[in-house]
């Protein structure tokens, strides 16, 4: 009988992005399908409007919107998702926390394949936009996961009566631009509310999929250590997509004090 060979962390997370239907396509390709959607004319509007939010409710319209649809808008991106989730999985993997929150978890892709992944541990996601929660609640029903909860909440709402010991977020900051005061506003309030959830010792990691400027980088800087939180890893890694090399930038901090 022959050896089974283990997969690697990058082969289970393609494995399963193909298996959750997350199929790459090319921007071309992902607009033509998205056409061919009943909402295409205001899906695209939004998208045109280059993610102006100027408001929670901005946000939370957007993402409602686009929900059911939100596979085919970020599929040019999956080769830069897969980058990601194989860090926070071997984040858990490799510092064992009890309790995960994926802050701004969307349609759950992420915290679904990592509550597959860590059974015995508990994992919860939580986003502002209830069609975002429910394509998640789905997905999470499709694997039969027990080990996760799905919350409706803002950054600033979310108290879970457990305390995590690991929080990340992918995409809840990631859509502000770190310059206007409303977009500074909601960063401290969502790492306010993540220094008071974390016990000293616990981690964060803030997650994106391009490469930080050096004035998001002196943004970022501020604020986290005005929170408590010193950096434990900066880490770019070049991902190929159509003969262009992205650089992801992914930031891991431990709270101090």
């Amino acid at each position: 009988m022959g050896i089974v060979k283990e997969l690697t962390i990058e082969e289970k997370v393609r494995n399963y992005f193909d298996s959750q239907g997350y199929v790459y396509y090319n921007l071309e390709q992902s607009r033509v399908l998205l056409e061919q959607n009943p909402n295409s004319e205001r899906t695209f509007q939004m998208l045109e409007s280059g993610g102006d939010f100027k408001t929670l409710e901005d946000i939370r319209s957007h993402y409602n919107l686009i929900a059911p649809t939100h596979y085919l808008i970020t599929a040019p991106l999956r080769p830069l998702k897969e980058k990601l989730l194989s860090f926070l999985y071997n984040v858990v993997n490799e510092h064992n926390p009890d309790v995960v929150v994926d802050a701004g978890c969307g349609v759950g892709l992420q915290v679904c394949f990592l509550a597959r992944a860590f059974p015995e541990r508990r994992f919860i996601g939580y986003d502002l936009s209830y069609g975002m929660i429910v394509e998640a609640e789905k997905r999470r029903q499709r694997l039969g996961l027990e080990n996760v909860e799905l919350w409706i909440a803002p950054h600033e709402k979310f108290n879970p009566q457990t305390r995590p010991n690991f929080i990340y977020t992918q995409e809840s900051l990631s859509q502000f631009n770190f310059g206007s005061i409303e977009e500074a506003k909601q960063v401290n309030v969502a790492l306010g509310n993540f220094s008071n959830l974390l016990p000293r010792g616990g981690l964060y990691a803030l997650l994106f999929t391009d490469y930080l400027s050096d004035d998001a980088r002196h943004f970022i800087r501020n604020f986290t250590h005005e929170f408590g939180f010193e950096k434990f890893m900066d880490h770019s890694e070049g991902v190929e997509i159509e003969s262009e090399i992205l650089y992801p930038t992914m930031l891991l901090y431990q709270k101090v004090n």
